[in-house]
């Protein structure tokens, strides 16, 4: 392994800027170059610490094409630290490209850990914490989050994942439609921030709780689900006639027969009849 350079993984906080660690801090001070997603975010961390770094921007977009000017700088001794907007950094960021790559050339890579969204969340819920899975943000397509809700009711641990402003009501307007009434949701919006709220409740209750004032609908949200109690499948993931009121507004009777066949392995040409003749 080459030791002159180092590409450092930086943790920074997902709000309350004092929750930075002094290692983060120092490692931030000391590299030739600091590599972060949004410049503009990432000057309020940096004017705040006096941290005197050249910034460079890293994006999904050009993530592939700054790769090899990393490599370079790392060859000719420099070393670099990887930050994100908030948080830890490839935890749902971009970055593995770069770390994939940088590894394999053989230059040295060091976690600086710290605060994460997700394990904030997960710390403060209540829910099982030794077995969770985290499933990122939820798809933004209609048919593919039915697929990921109806893929989430009967795990027997913890499911975590993240869902913004925009799309927080549709979500669980659709989970309320599958869920059991008694089964636990925890929200915890604005973690570490003046605005911090962690709701416990079954699904319609944060759902009464988010509507009721528009403020509760603004900020970054990470939702934590409890296992399933019973780990028994519900009978409304094969009810045909269920799916096919939700979804007929959504796709052509051809794409929902397509679709209901692969999740429910009935034959495509039987639920197109059944579409057709509903007259849907």
């Amino acid at each position: 392994m080459k030791k002159k350079s180092v590409l450092y993984i930086v943790s920074t906080p997902i709000g309350n800027l004092s929750d930075i660690s002094l290692r983060a801090i120092e490692i931030l001070q000391k590299v030739n170059y600091i590599l972060l997603e949004n410049l503009e975010h990432g000057r309020i961390l940096i004017k705040k610490f006096c941290i005197k770094t050249s910034i460079i921007s890293i994006h999904e977009y050009n993530e592939e094409l700054k790769i090899q000017w990393i490599l370079n700088k790392l060859n000719i001794g420099n070393s670099l630290a990887l930050i994100s907007d908030a948080g830890t950094p490839l935890v749902n960021d971009p970055g593995y490209k770069i770390v994939q790559k940088v590894k394999k050339n053989g230059y040295k890579i060091s976690p600086i850990p710290g605060p994460c969204a997700l394990i904030a969340a997960l710390s403060v819920s209540g829910l099982p914490t030794h077995h969770f899975e985290f499933i990122g943000f939820m798809p933004r397509k209609y048919g593919e989050k039915l697929l990921k809700i109806q893929s989430i009711l009967e795990i027997d641990h913890t499911i975590i994942f993240y869902e913004s402003k925009h799309r927080i009501i549709n979500t669980l307007n659709m989970m309320s439609k599958f869920f059991e009434k008694e089964r636990l949701i925890v929200l915890a919006k604005e973690l570490t921030k003046k605005f911090e709220k962690i709701i416990t409740g079954n699904i319609d209750s944060i759902l009464e709780w988010i509507k009721c004032d528009i403020k509760n609908q603004k900020g970054e949200f990470v939702l934590l689900v409890e296992p399933c109690r019973s780990y028994k499948r519900k009978e409304i993931t094969t009810d045909i006639n269920i799916l096919i009121s939700l979804l007929h507004k959504k796709l052509k009777a051809s794409d929902l027969a397509k679709f209901l066949s692969k999740l429910t392995q009935e034959k495509r040409k039987k639920i197109y009849k059944k579409i057709i003749l509903n007259n849907i």
